[in-house]
């Protein structure tokens, strides 16, 4: 979203991601944290384009690592439009 005038993630939601995984690690749960695939089309929506994904994607990451938690990143997986329902939603074929 558009946070401090560009667009990153709130590091707010940062913080509740982090606040996420330490209460799924509390209750003994393993959670995995999944990157999927965007369109080129998607990136472009953004003021700078794949860096913003690219930091995007790198504070998640962050974030997950920080807790000890797998990152499955399948952003590298399809750029193809016809996977996609939308710029950032996979369809039956992706």
């Amino acid at each position: 979203s558009l946070f401090n005038g560009k667009w990153e993630i709130d590091p707010t939601q940062l913080d509740e991601l982090g606040a996420l995984l330490s209460d799924l690690a509390d209750r003994n749960v393993t959670p995995v944290v999944l990157i999927p695939p965007t369109t080129t089309q998607f990136a472009a929506l953004h003021p700078d384009g794949q860096a913003d994904i690219d930091q995007a994607r790198a504070d998640i990451v962050e974030q997950a690592s920080a807790h000890g938690v797998a990152v499955a990143d399948f952003s590298n997986l399809t750029r193809d439009p016809a996977d996609f329902w939308d710029t950032h939603h996979l369809n039956n074929r992706g």
